[in-house]
């Protein structure tokens, strides 16, 4: 599966298991605030991952197809 995801955008998928924040996401996979935003975006695009905002609070989770794709298991990078 990181052939097709790549691997930065697979552990951000396989992250998502539990909610993150974009700040949680960039620290756990060392990238840039804008990389990781990327990231959910692109996750969120194909319907693997969902987006709450809560104030200046962004966070992340997978969807059921996110957890299909990403095999159901969480995995720190």
């Amino acid at each position: 599966m990181a052939a097709v995801l790549g691997r930065t955008r697979l552990d951000a998928l396989r992250l998502l298991a539990e909610p993150h924040t974009t700040t949680s996401l960039v620290r756990a996979l060392r990238v840039s605030n804008a990389t990781a935003s990327s990231h959910a975006a692109a996750l969120r695009s194909a319907g693997l991952a969902t987006t709450t905002r809560t104030g200046r609070s962004v966070t992340h989770l997978r969807t059921a197809l996110g957890t299909l794709v990403a095999g159901g298991a969480a995995r720190t990078p």
